[in-house]
């Protein structure tokens, strides 16, 4: 007998599409719950014309493989990245590498994550962009960036702000730059750019369950009392054995035991309408990536692990995140700003950059409520039910950070 409890999952970003990783102990997932696997194999039903209607063997033709788990967002470092954040590149995100850099105190204004920042006064004679992730000014000024084209900032050069126009600061150049945690941002098919694909795997029971050149969907869910979860549901290829058997692999040990994360509670979340902040009372804030998976069947002996498919693709995204919040028409009325196409922007914010996991900071620079706006209650207080999408140009409508500042 398997206890669901017993089931291991693993994952590693591929360092060539469809090939597969050997994956480790480093690779398995210490806090990892709702575990799922499936395959899925076509059959061919042989109607013979034999006089009796008794019917013929099958035969099994293409499979695909489906593995899914919920991963707790917790550890990383500044150079380091988290399980979860291997989750969000197999469902489509790219990562860079945060970066920081000492600045002078901020003059015409001051900047807020999300900003986004260059090297020059006018943005479109810029060589260096960058969305802000952080800015401290408690103890020194420090700006956390995302490097968007150009590479990072550097001593004797200027930052300015297009988002908040006016506002700018020197770099400082002391201390010089240093690794400040991990950024992921969507990124499209083209031509020229292909996500990342994963090797994933579940080990149960003796067996071990594998797909190759997968790609994924899932959800970032923040709710009160509960750990920041990430899901990732997968698809892809399988790997199995001589006679088409699943291969044997035993019980993973030494798996990284992080800690226990911290419960959500207290996170400054805005909605900003009109450059100015509205934060509304909720209890759970859930982004579903909305990813679209193109299974690619081909009769060619160039499918992987001879399943009769190519590597998973995504083929479409379309974010969104359901929120029902009280009811506050004069800082948030849902139904003008629905009629009117109105746009806003949406920043939350979980944890510090001292602690174990960092700060998980999650930002969408513009978002539009979509579908309807319906009303509900909690108990006799008047409840808004909307749901927006994010919305952007280039690839830049949702960004997650994790910054890590000692």
């Amino acid at each position: 007998m398997a206890l669901r409890e017993m089931q291991q999952f693993g994952i590693k970003v591929e360092a060539t599409e469809g090939t597969e990783e050997s994956l480790v102990a480093a690779d398995f997932v210490y806090g990892v719950k709702d575990v799922e696997f499936s395959l899925a194999s076509n059959e061919y039903d042989r109607s013979l014309n034999r006089g009796t209607l008794t019917m013929q063997k099958s035969l099994a033709g293409q499979r695909m493989q489906s593995l899914s788990a919920t991963v707790e967002w917790h550890g990383g470092g500044a150079a380091a990245e988290t399980m979860a954040g291997r989750v969000l590149r197999g469902c489509g995100f790219a990562r860079t590498q945060l970066r920081v850099i000492n600045i002078q105190s901020p003059s015409g204004g001051s900047f807020a994550p999300g900003d986004l920042v260059g090297n020059n006064a006018s943005q479109g004679s810029a060589t260096k962009l960058a969305r802000v992730a952080y800015y401290e000014n408690a103890t020194q000024d420090r700006l956390v960036f995302h490097p968007i084209s150009g590479g990072d900032f550097a001593g004797g050069e200027t930052i300015h702000n297009y988002t908040d126009a006016g506002a700018s600061a020197a770099v400082s150049g002391t201390p010089g730059l240093a690794n400040a945690g991990n950024g992921y941002r969507p990124v499209s098919e083209t031509d020229s750019v292909l996500p990342d694909s994963v090797t994933c795997e579940v080990r149960v029971d003796g067996l071990k369950h594998t797909c190759i050149g997968a790609r994924g969907d899932g959800n970032l869910r923040l709710a009160l009392g509960e750990p920041v979860l990430v899901r990732g549901e997968f698809r892809g290829p399988p790997v199995l054995d001589t006679g088409d058997t699943p291969r044997s692999g035993t019980r993973v040990t030494g798996l990284t035991n992080p800690g226990s994360p911290a419960a959500v509670r207290n996170i400054p979340l805005a909605l900003r309408v009109d450059g100015t902040d509205f934060k509304p009372v909720l209890t759970d804030f859930e982004v579903r990536f909305g990813n679209s998976l193109a299974d690619r069947p081909t009769i060619t002996d160039d499918c992987l692990a001879e399943s009769g498919y190519l590597a998973t693709r995504i083929d479409g995204r379309s974010p969104r995140v359901s929120l029902t919040i009280e009811h506050e028409p004069a800082d948030f009325e849902a139904i003008s700003l629905k009629l009117t196409d109105a746009v806003f922007g949406c920043t939350a914010r979980v944890g510090t950059p001292t602690g174990t996991s960092g700060l998980l900071v999650v930002h969408m620079p513009e978002c539009q409520i979509v579908g309807d706006v319906s009303h509900g209650a909690n108990g006799n207080i008047l409840t808004d039910q909307i749901e927006i999408a994010p919305r952007g140009d280039d690839n830049d409508e949702l960004w997650f950070w994790q910054v890590f500042l000692s």
